[in-house]
C-alpha cells in the first residue's frame, strides 16, 4: 500500500558498461628504460632540491617563531621588570614625601621659635630703646637744672659781689665823709 502523499522515487541509473579490456602494452625499449630513468633521477633531484628548500623554509620558520618567543619573553621579563622598577620607585617618593613632610614640620617649628626669639628681642630692643629716650630726657632736664642752679648760683654771686662792693664803697665813703645815696640794685 502506497500513501496518497508518499514520493515516488527516481529510478537508478543502469549501471556502467564494461571497460573494453586494453592489450597490455608493448615492452618498453632499452633506451626507453635509460630514458624513463634520468627522467626519474631527474625528478629525484628536482624532489630532493625542493625538499632541501622545504627545510630551510621550516628552519627559517622555526627561527622566527623562536625569535617571536624570546621576543615575547623577554616584553614580558621587561614588563615585570619595569613594575618592579615601578613600584620601587613609588616606595622610593614616598619615603622622600615622609622625609620631606617630616624636614619641612621641623622647619616649621625652628621658624616658630626664631619667631618668638625675634619677637622678644624687638621687645628687649623696644624697651631698649625707650629707656634710652628716658635717659636722653633726664639728661636733659638734669643739665637744664644743672644750668639753671649755677645760673642761679652766678646769679647770687653776683649779688654778694655788689652787695660786697656797695658795703666796701659805703665804709670807704663814710670814712671820707661821704653819704652816699640808695643806689637800685643791679638787675639780674
Amino acid at each position: 500500500v502506497v500513501a496518497p502523499n508518499a514520493r515516488k522515487r527516481p529510478p537508478s541509473p543502469p549501471p556502467p558498461p564494461p571497460k573494453p579490456q586494453q592489450p597490455p602494452p608493448p615492452a618498453p625499449s632499452a633506451a626507453d628504460l635509460d630514458a624513463r630513468e634520468r627522467e626519474i633521477a631527474a625528478e629525484h633531484e628536482a624532489l630532493e632540491r625542493q625538499m632541501a628548500q622545504v627545510r630551510r623554509q621550516r628552519a627559517a620558520l622555526t627561527l622566527q617563531r623562536r625569535e617571536r618567543e624570546l621576543r615575547d619573553e623577554a616584553a614580558a621579563t621587561l614588563s615585570r621588570r619595569r613594575a618592579q622598577l615601578d613600584a620601587r620607585v613609588e616606595r622610593d617618593v614616598e619615603n622622600l614625601r615622609r622625609d620631606l613632610a617630616d624636614r619641612e614640620a621641623a622647619l616649621g617649628r625652628r621658624r616658630a621659635d626664631i619667631k618668638r626669639e625675634m619677637d622678644a628681642l624687638v621687645l628687649k630692643y623696644e624697651a631698649c630703646a625707650t629707656e634710652a629716650c628716658g635717659a636722653r630726657e633726664a639728661f636733659q632736664r638734669a643739665a637744664e637744672s644743672a644750668r639753671a642752679a649755677a645760673a642761679e648760683e652766678a646769679s647770687q654771686y653776683q649779688r654778694q659781689a655788689d652787695d660786697a662792693i656797695r658795703a666796701r664803697l659805703e665804709r670807704e665813703a663814710k670814712q671820707l665823709g661821704f653819704k652816699m645815696s640808695a643806689s637800685p640794685r643791679p638787675r639780674d
